[in-house]
């Protein structure tokens, strides 16, 4: 997703874990951090950054940042890590919400 789509995506679902690669297409990675910055603090997801070196991120708020991975990593980091950051962090979404595989239900 463009950082445009990221950012108005953050307005209308709420989500309990973002994984954002410093390399986004558009290279506008703090005007999603922003976005992040601005929401109550209960809504703000726990936010996981990639990044190909670690100094590309030491410039994003560390407050909303709580993890930086070095790329390349290994799929199972990757899973186990976002495994363990969703058993840690509140659930986020209402309880209308039916849990699944990420579509939104049919209307």
């Amino acid at each position: 997703a463009s950082t445009a789509e990221a950012v108005a995506k953050l307005g209308e679902e709420t989500y309990g874990l973002l994984v954002i690669d410093v390399a986004l297409p558009t290279g506008d990675v703090e005007r999603v951090i922003n976005r992040i910055h601005d929401m109550l603090p209960a809504e703000r997801p726990v936010v996981l950054v990639l990044a190909a070196k670690p100094e590309a991120a030491r410039t994003l708020d560390v407050d909303i940042v709580q993890i930086v991975l070095r790329r390349p990593i290994h799929l199972q980091q990757l899973v186990d890590l976002v495994r363990s950051c969703l058993r840690t962090s509140p659930p986020r979404r209402d309880a209308t919400h039916q849990s699944g595989n990420g579509d939104r239900p049919s209307s």
